[in-house]
């Protein structure tokens, strides 16, 4: 019984409690956590394989939780896209739809839009 005492009494002083009585983890704990970090942090850079293989493993597992994932907004080039992005932050998606096909029509290049 004596060795449980004693354990108990070590757990006991490694919780601290709060103001709320709430338990709380030592210091200790969570600092070697941030040391962990800032030693990952500190490794070498991982290399061209290695980051094509974690891209495409985050697109795999991307494309299982979001199969049916595809913008709103019509468009048929980058350009299109980008104005039409652009032009959604400031109203609806279908009222973007409806107005970009008009102002594509009168400035189908970007180089039209500027002059």
């Amino acid at each position: 019984m004596g060795e449980r005492s004693a354990a108990k009494q070590t757990k006991t002083a490694n919780t601290n409690k709060s103001p709320g009585g709430s338990a709380v983890k030592p210091a200790a704990a969570s600092a070697g956590r941030a040391t962990a970090s800032a030693g990952r942090a500190a490794a070498k850079p991982e290399s061209r394989t290695a980051l094509v293989r974690r891209a495409r493993r985050i697109n795999r597992e991307l494309a299982e939780l979001y199969p049916y994932a595809h913008p709103e907004l019509d468009f048929e080039n980058p350009f299109q896209l980008l104005v039409a992005t652009v032009l959604s932050a400031q109203t609806t998606d279908l009222r973007v739809n409806q107005t970009t096909p008009a102002l594509f029509a009168a400035y189908p290049t970007p180089c039209l839009l500027c002059v």
